[in-house]
C-alpha cells in the first residue's frame, strides 16, 4: 500500500493535482476490496470511507454535527471523476452535494472544506493528504488486526524497474 501513498505524495510535490486526486480517490477502492472482497464496489468504498475518513469531514456547531463530505458524496465524486473526469455528481449519485470545487494550494494560505449551498470546496493537496493519512492508519491497523487483508496485499500491482531486464522474465547481463 505504501507505494500508492508515496505516489500520491510525489504527485502533490510535483503539483500534479489530477494524478494525486485520481490515485487518492482509489485508496478506498483498494483498501475496501482488500478488507471486504465479498461486498460490492459501492458498499466497500462507502464503508471504508465512513470508517476511516468521514469523521475528518464532519464538523460540529451549535446546531449539531454537519457532514461536509459523506460516504455517498465521496463515492459519487469517485465515480464522476474517475469515470468521466467530472466534478458534478450524477443525479443518481447525489446525496447532499451537487458539485465539487477543487482548488490548488493558494499562495496566501489554506482554503479547505468550505460549503456554499450544495457545492463543496476542497483544497486538492489537503484532500489527498487526508486520504493518505487515513490509508496509512488503516494499513497499520491491518498489520495487527487483519492478517487475511495483509495476505491479500501480495496481489497488488507492482510496477517493476526493468533497467536490468524484465523481473521474473528476462535478465540482461
Amino acid at each position: 500500500m505504501e507505494r500508492f501513498f508515496t505516489s500520491i505524495e510525489k504527485a502533490i510535490e510535483a503539483q500534479d493535482w489530477y494524478g494525486a486526486l485520481s490515485t487518492a480517490l482509489t485508496i478506498p477502492d483498494i483498501a475496501g476490496k482488500l478488507e471486504n472482497p465479498e461486498l460490492g464496489v459501492g458498499a466497500r468504498y462507502k464503508g471504508w470511507y465512513r470508517n476511516w475518513l468521514q469523521d475528518k469531514y464532519t464538523g460540529s456547531g451549535p446546531a449539531g454535527n454537519h457532514i461536509f463530505l459523506s460516504d455517498e458524496d465521496c463515492y459519487g465524486l469517485r465515480c464522476s471523476y474517475l469515470h468521466a473526469g467530472g466534478g458534478e455528481l450524477e443525479r443518481k449519485a447525489k446525496h447532499t452535494l451537487e458539485r465539487f470545487h477543487f482548488i490548488q494550494p493558494p499562495k496566501w494560505g489554506r482554503a479547505h472544506l468550505n460549503q456554499l449551498n450544495n457545492v463543496l470546496q476542497l483544497q486538492v493537496d489537503e484532500f489527498c493528504n487526508d486520504m493518505v493519512e487515513a490509508g496509512r492508519r488503516w494499513f497499520h491497523w491491518t498489520q495487527t488486526e487483519r492478517p487475511d487483508v495483509v495476505q491479500r496485499m501480495d496481489a497488488l500491482l507492482i510496477i517493476h524497474n526493468a533497467d536490468n531486464g524484465i523481473p521474473g522474465l528476462i535478465n540482461f547481463g
